[in-house]
């Protein structure tokens, strides 16, 4: 059973990457009325069959699906398994593409012609599909619209592929058959000529005298054309006989010729297998004496080249890398050594107070720092409130005493003595003190203010191992210097020009390059030595191989080949020339061998022949002159009357009638080939049809009806045994007999075509029990075929008893 695993549609009507998985092979899709389900349907027969079918009229069964949105592409594709095949098709349209879009066809992975897919369903059209395995409201429609005899028929024929097209252009023919004629008609146009023919006929028997008249003449015209024609084959002949004879004297010149080259031909002993295996080894002897003339002289120039070169220098040269490392090291440190020299720099421009330190001894630096914490010590004494409280008392007690005064208290002078006197003796501390400061500044030229005995200390400290720092990498550069000019030196004593320590590693790279050229060119000289060995082997075994085919085939050298092969082609030339004349010659050539020698005998033969001709000719001359004077008088007496005209009539009309009566019998054959073809398509498949369809019927009705009867009417039988024809039965119990005729073909195709039936709210007029037992039918039919069914009804869904697909009204899976 072949069954159709997925869908993926892509843009197609509303729907729009939309992908369905179908397990099983009942499969229903439930959705609301609007919401995808004919458009699924629609998208399964069009990837199968083509797109935009729908303007074509003679497809009408094809709805135009374009994508709602303006997108692209068009379409998506169906997975069908088979067995263990699985194929896939997958059908795109875009603008520019055919109205049926692109089809590719995959099995199992690999594309394939799409004649694969459609040799396995039988190469059914979509006609046959629609009729066959869709069922939908339009279908039932149409059953139900068609009269008790056009259902028998199609119920018969159900087994012939397109036997509704077929039916219909049956009819048609029986149609346009009885518009031509008809046995007791008078409209018909056979039957309207058959009577014209009959007074024609008479018009034509009025002229009888005259007609005989003509007749006559028209009799002696016939026995000369007789003689003429006689006249003509006698002729023909002689003709045929004089282009022989030409023919043969020409031929004549071409047997001599070929006489005379055949006595040319000779026997040349020649081989053109050891001709071209001796030009070959020629051409090879060259080119490797070439090549081994080559390879002398490059040996020589090598060899002078090489001469006696000093190679002492390559343990210098295998100090290169330590060079290297001695000039980045001397780079590092000449960057390390101004960095250092900068940054002293900075140092003594910022930091002068640590440098005057740098050159004291250690007395002296111990001598500073005692002055040096003294000036600081009253520095701050100076700042002191000590010093303001005094003045601030004194101050007070001289107000006090001038307040007092007017007392004469000698209490009032006591105060204004003692104020006085504490202003006076802070006058003098604060004077010793400044006294103190200044000489600090005089003897060592620094401001107390700005100098920090401690901070000094660390910034001379800082700055002696920064000058020990530089003086150690003055001493790494030296040396390292050092050993740039040694190896410089050695450069110097061979012959190198050395103008700085940076020329040496280039000079280092000449001398290696030199020393390596010196080692490829020695290897060089034994390659080529190698080689010319090889070659002078290769060109003795070539010369012994060129010897023997010389000596074989009796030359000296490939000059005298050369011309033993040129003797041998004049002589197929020859050969070629003389089977051409042999084939010209053909069956003549018997015939020449006779004639050759008595030639002038077929001269006067040839000259007989001729006369015989211009006398066949003269007589030829003279009948045509007779035929034409009795044509003459024919026309003549034919203008007198009207018997010709009389008679171009008649046979006009019979033409007429052999016309249409052809067109008659034509369409009559065909509408009854149509009818025959019906009957043996069908006549296999029908019995069995039946038979399965009396069990669905049954079925379908719950068994109120047990049985059909199909004869010239279709009637179908009561469980009580009362008959009752088609045409009174409901509109629900009439789409059951379909339903059940219609199911009982499928399943007897299924051995040929496999496909899904498509089923889309066709059960609209059941009610509960009918579905019920059209559910009961399309389970078990389901095990023979695949059963997709499309429905707006939930209890059908749940009835099914599978997980039913379910779209929404957006046109969306869910």
């Amino acid at each position: 059973m072949m069954k159709l695993t997925k869908i993926d549609i892509i843009h197609f009507g509303k729907l729009n990457n939309v992908s369905f998985n179908l397990k099983d092979s009942l499969t229903v899709f439930q959705g609301a009325n609007e919401a995808g389900k004919s458009t699924t349907v629609a998208f399964i027969k069009q990837v199968m069959f083509g797109f935009y079918l729908r303007n074509n009229k003679t497809a009408p069964y094809f709805e135009d699906y374009n994508p709602l949105a303006r997108v692209s592409p068009m379409g998506g594709s169906l997975t069908f398994e088979d067995g263990t095949d699985e194929y896939i098709l997958k059908r795109l349209y875009v603008k520019g593409d055919s109205k049926k879009g692109v089809l590719t066809v995959s099995l199992n992975g690999q594309q394939v012609p799409e004649e694969v897919f459609f040799e396995k369903i039988q190469n059914i059209g979509p006609k046959f599909y629609v009729d066959s395995f869709i069922f939908n409201q339009d279908t039932l429609r149409e059953i139900t619209s068609l009269s008790q005899e056009q259902l028998m028929e199609r119920i018969y024929f159900l087994g012939a592929a397109e036997s509704s097209k077929l039916l219909d252009l049956r009819d048609d023919f029986d149609k346009q058959a009885s518009e031509l004629f008809k046995k007791t008609g008078r409209n018909p146009e056979i039957n309207k000529l058959l009577k014209e023919i009959d007074k024609q006929t008479d018009k034509v028997s009025a002229a009888s005298q005259e007609f005989e008249q003509y007749h006559q003449l028209d009799q002696q015209r016939q026995n000369l054309e007789v003689q003429k024609q006689a006249v003509k084959n006698s002729l023909a002949q002689v003709e045929e006989q004089v282009q022989k004879m030409n023919t043969l004297k020409q031929q004549i010149t071409n047997y001599r010729d070929y006489q005379n080259l055949k006595k040319q031909l000779r026997q040349i002993a020649f081989s053109q297998v050891d001709f071209d295996k001796a030009q070959t080894l020629e051409l090879e002897l060259k080119n490797l004496n070439v090549s081994l003339q080559k390879l002398i002289q490059q040996f020589d120039q090598i060899t002078v080249t090489l001469g006696d070169q000093d190679l002492s220098l390559q343990d210098i040269v295998n100090q290169k890398a330590q060079v290297l490392q001695w000039e980045a090291e001397l780079k590092q440190i000449s960057q390390k050594t101004t960095a250092l020299q900068n940054e002293l720099d900075q140092l003594q421009a910022y930091q002068p107070e640590a440098f005057k330190l740098l050159v004291m001894s250690e007395t002296q630096l111990q001598e500073l720092k005692d002055d040096y914490q003294k000036a600081k010590k009253q520095a701050r004494e100076q700042a002191t409130n000590k010093m303001q409280n005094l003045n601030v008392i004194g101050i007070i007690l001289i107000i006090l005493g001038l307040l007092l005064s007017w007392l004469v208290n000698p209490i009032s002078i006591l105060l204004s003595a003692i104020g006085a006197g504490m202003l006076g003796l802070n006058w003098y501390n604060l004077h010793k003190q400044n006294d103190e400061v200044q000489a600090f500044k005089e003897k060592y030229q620094l401001s107390l203010d700005n100098f920090d005995y401690n901070e000094a200390i660390n910034q001379m400290i800082h700055i002696q191992s920064k000058q020990q720092e530089l003086a150690n990498n003055q001493s790494s550069q030296n040396s390292l210097e050092s050993n740039l000019q040694e190896v410089a030196q050695k450069l110097l004593n061979a012959g190198y020009s050395v103008d700085s320590v940076s020329q040496i590693v280039p000079i280092l790279g000449q001398v290696q390059n030199k020393i390596d050229n010196f080692n490829q060119a020695k290897q060089h000289l034994q390659d080529i030595k190698l080689q010319q060995n090889q070659l002078k082997d290769e060109i003795n075994t070539d010369q012994v191989k060129l010897n023997k085919i010389y000596v074989k085939n009796k030359v000296a050298n490939l000059e005298e080949f050369r011309e033993l092969y040129n003797r041998v082609k004049e002589q197929e030339k020859l050969q070629i020339h003389v089977a051409t004349l042999q084939n010209s010659l053909k069956d003549d050539l018997e015939q020449l061998k006779q004639l050759a020698p008595n030639e002038a005998n077929f001269m006067q033969k040839q000259k007989q022949v001729n006369n015989e001709l211009a006398n066949k000719q003269a007589d030829l001359n003279n009948l045509q002159e007779q035929i034409a004077r009795l044509k003459a008088e024919m026309a003549q007496l034919a203008d007198s009357s009207l018997v010709f005209d009389e008679k171009q009539a008649l046979a006009n009309l019979k033409s007429q009638l052999r016309e249409r009566s052809i067109q008659y019998l034509a369409n009559l054959t065909a509408a009854r080939w149509i009818a025959v073809s019906l009957d043996l398509a069908s006549n296999g498949r029908f019995p069995k049809m039946i038979k399965s369809a009396k069990e669905y019927f049954k079925l379908l009705t719950g068994g109120r009806y047990l049985d059909l009867e199909v004869d010239e009417k279709i009637k179908v039988i009561t469980k009580t045994k009362r008959k009752y024809d088609i045409q009174y039965l409901s509109r629900g119990t009439s789409e059951q007999l379909y339903f059940a005729l219609k199911l009982a073909f499928v399943e007897q195709v299924a051995d040929k075509i496999s496909l899904p039936i498509l089923i889309d709210d066709a059960f609209v007029n059941f009610d509960n029990q009918r579905t019920k037992y059209i559910v009961q039918l399309l389970k078990g039919l389901s095990s023979k075929v695949q059963v997709i069914i499309f429905t707006q009804r939930e209890e059908l869904a749940e009835s099914l008893g599978n997980e039913a697909l379910r779209l929404t009204e957006k046109g969306e899976a869910k």
